[in-house]
């Protein structure tokens, strides 16, 4: 994927470095290092489009692709993208709950929520 550093934002057209990946806040970098294939939709938002809501966290798991995907009380799901080698499995995820290195209790950014409650969602 190449992205130029600098993006418009796309509520408003200001130009801005970082962008929601899904239900994360990534910098133009961490953009770019995205892998090729089955990423959710990038949305590019300056910092006055970036509101989040926080959330509980009801429940953690790994799609095939080794993402950690945390379940919101909301409904929405805030997904980390790790893929690879460092990817996570189920085994995994029950060692981190275990060790408290994955923590449930600890309240996640919702960017979807606060889009919903300013009406920009589409």
């Amino acid at each position: 994927m190449s992205y130029l550093r600098w993006q418009p934002c796309d509520l408003c057209q200001r130009l801005t470095q970082q962008a929601l990946c899904g239900n994360r806040l990534l910098s133009h970098v961490d953009v770019r290092r995205l892998p090729a294939q089955q990423i959710p939709m990038i949305s590019w938002r300056c910092e006055r489009h970036q509101g989040y809501q926080m959330r509980e966290a009801s429940a953690v798991h790994a799609n095939a692709l080794g993402d950690l995907i945390y379940s919101l009380a909301c409904g929405h799901e805030v997904q980390s993208i790790v893929r690879g080698v460092w990817g996570y499995t189920p085994a995994l995820i029950a060692r981190e709950l275990a060790t408290r290195q994955i923590r449930l209790d600890q309240p996640q950014r919702c960017y979807l929520c606060a889009d919903q409650e300013r009406g920009t969602c589409g």
